[in-house]
């Protein structure tokens, strides 16, 4: 098993596929709530227009709880099929990938069947995702932004965003969790620690090499943002002794739109990478980015 990288894995993959728009599903809620000309989409972070579908939905008696919205998007995503690209990546032998999908195409792509998996993460959370994993074979899968087996865990909301990230800055800085079987102690000292057990996927970032795959890290992911800008202020300002790397992976075409992106990447101290896309074939894209993780260090 490869344990000394470590994938994070966006909804990228899933197009490859399956015709899959998160637009289309955006519009589609927007219409389950009764609000189809109401609510316009452009220009807004989708924290916050996702408060304004579920608070739609509310004042129009369509929505009782939110759940319920919650509900129809993991029923959504749960029809996004694997394809060859998760196979390979399954197949790769690594000891853990996070994603940030709420469906299980990683885990379906081994023949694993979606009702028997289970988190098996050192706290059953009801609503975070600090601690939650599925296990196949010898791969543990981290669904950071929740899963749809318990939809109530499913990231969406700026209420939730910012719940989540006063979750995660406990973690790295206090004791917490008294309901874990063993104090698991911040992560400014954990990293430090030779024998480091890992009970959160948090603790990656400290301590192995990180490849983002897939994935946008549009700004409104403000709690990876700013547990980069931790990351960075712990290595930089305090001169902690992180040694690990951080690569992000994007396709060449879009280098001239991410330069903002990319400039804030490099000063939170992660190696972004492009990638050439040849006649749009994406799959390709892929395979080569999946080529060069197993080259770098």
């Amino acid at each position: 098993m490869i344990k000394d990288k470590v994938l994070l894995v966006g909804n990228g993959i899933n197009s490859i596929k399956t015709a899959y728009s998160w637009k289309k599903l955006i519009k589609g809620l927007i219409s389950d709530v009764g609000s189809v000309g109401q609510i316009k989409i452009n220009d807004k972070p989708f924290p916050l227009l996702y408060e304004e579908i579920l608070f739609e939905g509310v004042r129009n008696n369509v929505i009782k709880k939110e759940e319920d919205l919650k509900k129809n998007i993991a029923d959504e995503v749960t029809k996004i099929k694997p394809n060859d690209i998760h196979e390979q990546i399954m197949n790769s032998e690594y000891e853990n990938i996070l994603t940030t999908n709420y469906e299980y195409t990683l885990e379906l792509s081994q023949g694993i069947k979606q009702e028997d998996l289970k988190n098996v993460g050192v706290i059953n959370e009801n609503t975070y995702s600090l601690y939650r994993k599925t296990k196949v074979t010898d791969t543990q899968i981290w669904h950071i932004h929740g899963e749809c087996n318990s939809s109530r865990t499913i990231t969406l909301g700026y209420e939730h965003y910012g719940a989540y990230l006063q979750q995660m800055r406990n973690y790295v800085q206090t004791q917490i969790w008294k309901s874990a079987k063993k104090p698991l102690g911040p992560v400014s000292k954990k990293f430090r620690i030779k024998s480091l057990k890992y009970y959160s996927w948090i603790d990656f970032f400290f301590t192995k090499h990180i490849y983002i795959i897939g994935f946008t890290l549009d700004f409104v992911e403000m709690h990876l943002w700013w547990l980069l800008t931790y990351r960075a202020r712990r290595k930089f300002i305090d001169k902690a002794k992180i040694n690990n790397k951080i690569y992000y992976f994007y396709p060449d075409f879009i280098a001239d739109d991410i330069t903002n992106k990319l400039q804030l990447l490099k000063s939170n101290d992660v190696t972004s990478l492009s990638t050439k896309v040849k006649n749009g074939d994406m799959r390709d894209y892929y395979e080569k980015v999946l080529k060069k993780v197993k080259r770098l260090p």
